[in-house]
């Protein structure tokens, strides 16, 4: 027998509000999330296997669960009633949101390059402005820092405890 899901009559301030658009994005809940997954994005894009990926996403959903109040993942439905949406979905809500963060991050260093390199092509047709700009151009095409050891997954209580710090 299935159950009917239940009305949610109020929102509570650790309340994840699963829609599209900026609708709920400056909520407390939404804010607090979207900090907390923003803090594993650079370890969940490190992540070779997928299990290491899911179980970033299942820590991160964990620590909204664990929070006081506890937190839920709502969707409003046509009624106009929140509704929980369940683990499985808010997994996967919270993995689209990694995804979407790393592939953010990539496309602002792909989009920093053609304008060094129009920079450098500019720098040698204009007389006026060759300096200034190959100044910027050696500023920014500095050697990249070494990259950081990949860190090990996080477990469950590392992330409940960030969700902690970032609430109180």
């Amino acid at each position: 027998m299935t159950s009917t899901p239940q009305k949610i009559m109020m929102i509570r301030v650790n309340d994840i509000i699963c829609g599209n658009g900026k609708t709920y994005r400056k909520t407390p809940g939404n804010e607090m999330y979207h900090i907390l997954v923003r803090t594993f994005v650079d370890e969940y894009a490190r992540q070779a296997s997928r299990i290491g990926k899911t179980l970033i996403t299942k820590s991160i959903v964990e620590a909204i669960r664990m929070a006081q109040p506890p937190g839920r993942f709502l969707k409003k439905e046509k009624d106009g009633f929140f509704y929980e949406i369940g683990d499985s979905k808010a997994w996967v809500k919270t993995a689209q949101l990694l995804r979407d963060i790393v592939l953010a991050n990539k496309r602002k260093k792909v989009n920093k390059k053609p304008l060094e390199h129009l920079a450098v092509i500019n720098s040698k047709t204009s007389a006026p402005t060759t300096t200034a700009r190959q100044e910027y151009v050696s500023l920014t095409t500095s050697p990249p820092a070494p990259a950081p050891a990949p860190a090990p997954a996080p477990a469950p209580c590392v992330v409940a405890s960030c969700f902690q710090w970032l609430v109180s």
